[in-house]
């Protein structure tokens, strides 16, 4: 349902999104559209450059070296999780 899709994607804004999971820093990957959507709450937290899109890679190989390229913080779990 459209209405509940769009109210899901709101809580990327959330600061309890995946909070026990470390956040938004733990998203590698979202289309290129939501990536836009969300650009400034990605920039407030220093993800909008490392956040991959469908224009970035092709594979799980290349998702990869994009993210060793830029330094995602998933890679070497530097992520805030809940204290």
């Amino acid at each position: 349902m459209e209405g509940n899709l769009g109210t899901g994607l709101e809580q990327l804004r959330s600061p309890k999104f995946i909070q026990a999971d470390g956040g938004l820093a733990r998203i590698v990957w979202m289309p290129k559209e939501i990536k836009e959507r969300f650009k400034e709450a990605l920039e407030e937290k220093g993800l909008y450059e490392k956040m991959a899109t469908e224009e970035d890679v092709k594979s799980v190989d290349e998702l990869l070296e994009f993210l060793e390229k830029v330094g995602h913080p998933w890679l070497t779990g530097e992520v805030e999780l809940p204290a």
